[in-house]
């Protein structure tokens, strides 16, 4: 059974999430207005997140490195990967899109996923200049290491 994510956890998924796309942050929002209706005493970072819909990316990603507590290991980015097999899974974006937006975030990730993902981005221009194997065996690929995550719930509320 998966650690249940801390708050920290949670900001991290939503930082790399906003980062490479695969959220928005009146998704950031949502999260930060039910932390602000359920504590007595919210950290004024979630005041502020909760004002942020039409913040600058930037602004918000500053605002979730700033969120207090404590991380639990690389959960948020085990969350990342969880949700992008189920957006992948549900159609919601193309394998090469994720292949992308993961690629770019991989200096982010936890040494031995963004070793997967270099090597990913490798094969995927061997195959596409015709050096060696198929765009399709590269997406499968990436769905194979990405059903790894599938046990992580969704961060999303509701």
């Amino acid at each position: 059974m998966n650690p249940r994510p801390t708050r920290k956890d949670l900001a991290e998924f939503y930082r790399l999430a906003l980062t490479c796309g695969l959220c928005t942050t009146a998704e950031v929002v949502v999260w930060s207005d039910l932390i602000v209706a359920a504590d007595e005493r919210p950290d004024s970072v979630f005041l502020d997140l909760s004002c942020s819909r039409r913040a600058r990316v930037d602004a918000v990603l500053t605002l979730l490195r700033d969120v207090p507590g404590t991380r639990t290991g690389d959960l948020g980015a085990s969350l990342l990967l969880g949700h992008a097999r189920r957006m992948l899974a549900a159609g919601e974006v193309t394998p090469a899109d994720l292949l992308t937006r993961l690629t770019a975030l991989a200096s982010d990730m936890p040494p031995d996923v963004e070793s997967e993902l270099m090597g990913l981005d490798d094969a995927i221009y061997l195959a596409r200049d015709g050096s060696f194997g198929t765009t399709q065996e590269v997406y499968d690929r990436l769905a194979e290491f990405l059903s790894s995550y599938e046990a992580f719930g969704s961060p999303f509320p509701g």
